[in-house]
C-alpha cells in the first residue's frame, strides 16, 4: 500500500513554486500517495507579513530559482480573485487524478510565464497544460463542494500544526519549507517505502 503524503500549500507562495519538480520527483522515485491540499494564501487566513519579510521572499525566491533553473519573475499575483479560482479547479484536478499536474501548471503561469489566473483567458492555459479540460474547469469555479473541501484543507493544515506552506505531513510527522524536502526523503527511507 502506497504511504500517504500530506502536501499543503498556496499558489500565492513562491515556495510552494519552487518546491513543485522536487514534489513531482519524489511521486516519481517513491510509492507514494500523494494528498494535494490547496490552501489561501496567509493573508487571506489572517497571517500578516512585515514589508521586510515580503521583500526577503521575493529576493530569496529569486536567488532560489536561479539556482533550480526555474522561471521566476513575470509574476502575476493572484491574490484573491486568481488564488480563489485556482484553488476551486484545484479540487477538480484532485478528482480527475490531476492535481500534481494542475498545481505544477498553475504555479509555473502564476510565478514564471505572467499567466493572469484571475482572468479566463490566463486560467483556461493553465487548465490546458495541466491536461484539464475548460468546461470541466469553468462549472468546478462555482460547485459548493469544492468550497468546502477548501476549507477542509486550510482546517487539517491547523490540525496538523502548522500555518505556512509549503508543508508535508507523513504518519504525523511535520516537515515545512521547500528546503525540507531531503528530510522528507530520509523519513520515506527511515519507513522503508518503496522505490518505484
Amino acid at each position: 500500500m502506497s504511504e500517504r503524503v500530506r502536501f499543503f500549500y498556496s499558489f500565492r507562495s513562491p515556495y510552494s513554486y519552487l518546491v513543485g519538480p522536487r514534489v513531482a520527483d519524489l511521486v516519481r522515485r517513491y510509492d507514494i500517495d500523494l494528498d494535494c491540499r490547496g490552501v489561501p494564501p496567509m493573508v487571506t487566513r489572517g497571517i500578516k507579513l512585515s514589508q521586510a519579510k515580503k521583500m526577503y521572499i521575493v529576493l530569496d525566491s529569486k536567488r532560489l530559482a536561479r539556482k533550480l533553473g526555474m522561471p521566476f519573475g513575470n509574476t502575476v499575483d493572484p491574490l484573491g480573485e486568481g488564488a480563489i479560482r485556482c484553488l476551486r479547479v484545484n479540487e477538480l484536478a484532485k478528482d480527475k487524478g490531476r492535481a500534481l499536474e494542475f498545481f505544477l501548471a498553475a504555479s509555473r503561469g502564476i510565478w514564471g510565464e505572467g499567466l493572469d489566473v484571475a482572468t479566463a483567458p490566463g486560467l483556461a492555459q493553465v487548465v490546458k497544460n495541466a491536461g484539464l479540460e475548460w468546461p470541466d474547469a469553468w462549472l468546478a469555479l462555482e460547485e459548493p463542494d469544492y468550497k468546502r473541501r477548501i476549507e477542509e484543507n486550510r482546517e487539517l493544515l491547523a490540525e496538523v500544526g502548522h500555518w505556512g506552506v509549503p508543508t508535508f505531513e507523513v504518519r504525523g510527522e511535520v516537515f515545512w519549507g521547500q528546503d525540507r524536502v531531503e528530510a522528507l526523503t530520509r523519513k520515506l527511507e527511515a519507513l522503508g517505502v518503496p522505490h518505484r
